[in-house]
């Protein structure tokens, strides 16, 4: 509720853009990680599953409802939805500042999210605030007053939501998706938002009914996760949980979850739509309602379409009629159904009826499974729940369907058929599934002509299915796998330089299973040459193609159950985070057992060659698409707009993905140039968190990464500028052309030592206020904020907000009076709150091996040393009322604004 990013992924991971990540704690990899985990009823119904995370210093509160979209009535859709925003309003022991004045205080991330068929509340709190962030959310569930006063505030907000979501055309391409492949009007294409008609027109009895009615403990699902003691968390759990609800009802029965249901099986459903690119998916929905079953399904789902080596790339690589930029398969759990989903994103020129075809003879194929890929679906997805039990205030978020669906017992029966499953069972289990599963295809995009297509059409011949079960591998590589020596103790981090120049930093520990590799490669922009803005990121998408098998299946990477990230998705929300003109990265993590392994395929990657021309092309053409993605929302352009005034000639104004122009001149023969001196090992800082000791790590490196050559230095790079103070206000107007505007403001200043850490916290003080004011008061904006950022001796000071058109001067005077004002009244408690969420924040991105890998290369290369943290945290907590006053009339006064605005 408080922020985007839980909304947003939750809409989107919820499709097959992402492969199956599995959940559980029993598995023979997870044992040595996490605690067992286990189930239990409450005397009031409610399901608690309790999920141990030692170590973590973190907790996070996962509550299921079952209130989604599926459960309303058509008239009053988006009710569920609606709920979730009012549930942040208060109660009938706080007010709405209560309620975030609360959270804020304990450092907590409250945020909730709604789905097709339940409604998702998480909080995440540091560990020794476990009692207190489970009062504030048993708090809101059971004892909400959905006050009034505020709920045309929030209609007002949810019309914000709406208009922002008409922007982007991926959200209205998946609208349209879900209506061919369920049916217009049915509970499961109904909007999971609603529309501007049923929101507009939406009583607060109905909501108040729809509330008493849904949120008993009996239709509510717990998953606590984290660093807690199990006795006395559970203890807390019955404390705040085991009360009934204060609105009574409790005896009423819940509206139940309808089925799921195809519209059309056994056709094609297509529809032209404006949208970047054309979607193709394959639905086949079949009744897996076993573990068992589930595990087998999430085997075969893996093998069609988990990695680039799966059966759905080869097939579609088979074919020059399907161009594509991505392609993936996953299993979807729905009410009485479940679904594995493949799909794929064309290419301008693609076929939509041959990538059906290819689809269609995937899924055929999976009749016949070969050793070697089996082995590599289960090495993946059992190393997967390594990596994702570390993630917790992820975890309930990516994997909901799954929780939500599961019944009690489910996961050691799940995990014992991942590791059990043979090749001809896997493959019985194939044919069983096919005999009673219904197809359905359904295609979207400018490509595409609306029509109806009987699949029978678009069966692949025999010889076609043949060949393709022929492409698996009958055998796995001869992979060195072997355990590090246990740790004698924990290795804080500590920095580590190679004899070729190459800065590593280690740290070690026993409670986690994973080797997390976190690779920075300084001075990204500044060492792009101008006619090739763009050709870092090329060379990145590149380094796949080094270490991919030559027979297409899957890799030495594939069979190790690594994880390898060379850029970002722009299909994923917010998952440019870490991208910045300043440096570019790799992320690679495995299971330990196979860390020399990762250390190898790193090195691999660093020296080439890219001469894959076919690879190049796939990667120009994803960054097309990004570019055009960017460019239809007026939140990206503003950004870049108002960086280009901003920086000026300074590296952080340069677009990472180039333009049209610069890219369409990059030839691999430049990727190679380029990279030996992008690539040296002096322009590198690598860090390892994982349990591996010093002493083993060092000689694993010098044996790989510590044979890079070292590139002859041109002198030409001199390392990241200041930023150039702004001297003269800026007003811009730019294009819109979506139907909400976008509204940034900016500047830089000088940073006196004394302000650093206290223009932190007026920052975020001040983002409050606006929040409070604009948002919550005024319903102005979904999404607005204030943020600090320091550069050495100079710092900025950034505010956005995304509005209607008609609420933009509004917006505009507003948010430029919390830039200008000059004085921001705060207390003691205040300074407080915003030190302490602060904190959790830095502590809950450092939750992570990768997390902690991607803070020391960014700590050490950026702000002068890997204790950075140490000295933030000390610095936040001396700030007082008296430094928070100094800085604000200093940097939020009237004062040089660069402002950048998209009608």
């Amino acid at each position: 509720m408080q922020t985007t990013l839980a909304r947003h992924c939750a809409r989107f991971l919820s499709r097959p853009l992402l492969a199956l990540i599995l959940s559980a704690t029993a598995s023979a990899l997870a044992t040595a990680a996490t605690a067992p985990h286990e189930e239990i009823t409450l005397e009031n119904g409610m399901r608690v599953l309790l999920l141990p995370h030692p170590g973590s210093g973190m907790i996070a509160s996962n509550v299921f409802v079952g209130a989604g979209s599926t459960r309303e009535e058509a008239r009053f859709a988006g009710s569920s939805h609606f709920l979730e925003h009012v549930l942040f309003n208060g109660t009938t022991h706080r007010t709405q500042e209560e309620l975030y004045a609360a959270a804020d205080r304990i450092g907590a991330y409250n945020n909730a999210t709604t789905r097709q068929e339940y409604t998702h509340y998480m909080m995440v709190a540091p560990a020794e605030r476990l009692a207190d962030a489970l009062d504030i959310q048993a708090d809101m569930l059971l004892h909400s007053t959905l006050p009034n006063e505020k709920f045309e505030k929030e209609r007002g907000i949810v019309l914000e939501e709406l208009s922002k979501d008409k922007d982007d055309p991926n959200y209205q391409l998946q609208r349209s998706l879900d209506n061919l492949l369920y049916g217009e009007g049915s509970n499961f294409a109904r909007p999971v938002l609603g529309t501007e008609e049923t929101i507009r027109d939406l009583p607060r009895a109905s909501v108040e009914e729809y509330y008493k009615r849904q949120y008993v403990p009996s239709n509510m699902r717990l998953i606590l996760m984290g660093d807690f003691e199990r006795d006395a968390a559970l203890e807390i759990v019955r404390q705040k949980f085991l009360v009934e609800p204060d609105h009574g009802r409790a005896s009423d029965t819940p509206q139940s979850a309808p089925a799921c249901v195809l519209a059309a099986p056994d056709h094609g459903r297509s529809q032209r739509i404006d949208a970047p690119n054309t979607v193709v998916e394959l639905v086949v929905a079949l009744h897996a309602s076993s573990p068992e079953d589930e595990a087998l399904l999430s085997l075969l789902a893996h093998i069609a379409g988990g990695t680039k080596s799966g059966r759905l790339e080869r097939a579609l690589n088979a074919s020059p009629e399907v161009p594509h930029n991505e392609a993936s398969a996953s299993v979807i759990y729905r009410q009485g159904q479940r679904q594995m989903v493949l799909q794929t994103r064309l290419s301008a020129d693609g076929s939509p009826l041959e990538a059906a075809r290819r689809m269609i003879t995937t899924v055929r194929s999976l009749t016949d499974i070969k050793k070697g890929e089996l082995t590599a679906a289960r090495t993946t997805l059992l190393s997967q729940e390594v990596s994702q039990i570390e993630k917790l205030h992820y975890y309930a978020l990516f994997q909901g369907d799954r929780l939500w669906h599961m019944a009690e017992g489910y996961t050691p029966r799940f995990l014992a058929t991942i590791e059990a499953t043979d090749t001809q069972t896997l493959a019985e289990a194939a044919t069983r599934f096919l005999a009673d599963a219904q197809l359905q295809v359904v295609a979207g995009g400018p490509g595409v002509e609306t029509g109806n297509v009987a699949l029978g059409e678009l069966e692949p011949s025999p010889d076609q299915v043949k060949a393709l079960q022929s492409s698996g591998s009958e055998t796995a590589p001869d992979i060195q796998r072997r355990r590090p020596s246990a740790l004698a103790s924990d290795e804080a981090p500590a920095v580590l330089q190679l004899d070729n120049g190459l800065t590593v930093i280690h740290a070690a520990a026993a409670s986690t299973r994973m080797f997390a590799i976190h690779l920075l490669v300084k001075d990204r922009s500044l060492r792009e040459p101008d006619t090739m803005r763009g050709i870092a990121d090329l060379l990145h998408r590149s380094f796949p193609s080094v270490i991919r098998e030559k027979d297409g299946g899957p890799s030495r990477l594939d069979h190790a159950g690594g994880t390898l990230k060379v850029a970002d998705s722009q299909w994923i929300p917010y998952d440019d985070y870490y991208t910045t003109p300043l440096y570019s990265f790799v992320r690679l993590e495995c299971i330990d057992e196979y860390y020399e392994e990762a250390l190898s395929l790193l090195a691999r990657m660093l020296t080439g060659p890219y001469d894959d021309e076919a690879a190049l092309e796939d990667a120009r053409s994803e960054l097309l698409s990004a570019i055009e993605r960017a460019g239809s929302r007026p939140g990206n352009r503003t950004r870049a707009r108002l960086n280009e005034l901003v920086f000026g000639d300074n590296p952080r104004s340069r677009s990472v993905t180039g333009s049209e122009e610069t890219l369409s001149l990059v030839t691999t023969q430049n990727i190679n140039d380029f990279s030996r001196e992008y690539l040296s090992p002096d322009n590198l800082v690598l860090a390892i968190v994982g349990n591996v000791p010093r002493d083993e790590a060092v000689a694993s490196l010098k044996k790989t990464l510590g044979q890079l050559r070292r590139a002859p230095s041109t002198g030409s790079v001199v390392g990241s500028l200041p930023p150039p103070l702004t001297e003269v206000s800026t007003r811009e107007e730019i294009e819109g052309g979506g139907n909400q505007s976008s509204l940034r403001m900016a500047r830089i200043m000088e940073l006196a030592p004394e302000d650093r850490w206290a223009l932190l916290v007026a920052a975020r003080i001040a983002s409050n206020h606006m929040q409070q004011d604009l948002r919550e008061t005024r319903g102005l904006a979904y999404s607005l904020g204030i943020s600090a950022a320091l550069y050495g001796n100079r710092a900025a000071v950034f505010a956005s907000m995304g509005t209607r058109p008609e609420n933009l001067e509004e917006a505009e005077a507003g948010m430029q009076s919390y830039l200008a004002g000059g004085k921001l009244d705060v207390t003691a408690d205040e300074i407080e709150t915003a030190v302490n969420k602060h904190l959790s924040r830095m502590r809950m991105r450092r939750i992570t091996s990768m997390g902690q890998a991607f803070t020391l290369c960014r700590d050490y290369f950026l702000r002068g040393g890997i204790d950075y943290t140490q000295r933030e945290a000390e610095g936040l907590a001396a700030v007082t009322r008296e430094d928070v006053h100094r800085a604000a009339a200093r940097y939020l006064s009237d004062a040089p604004t660069i402002t950048v605005i998209a009608r």
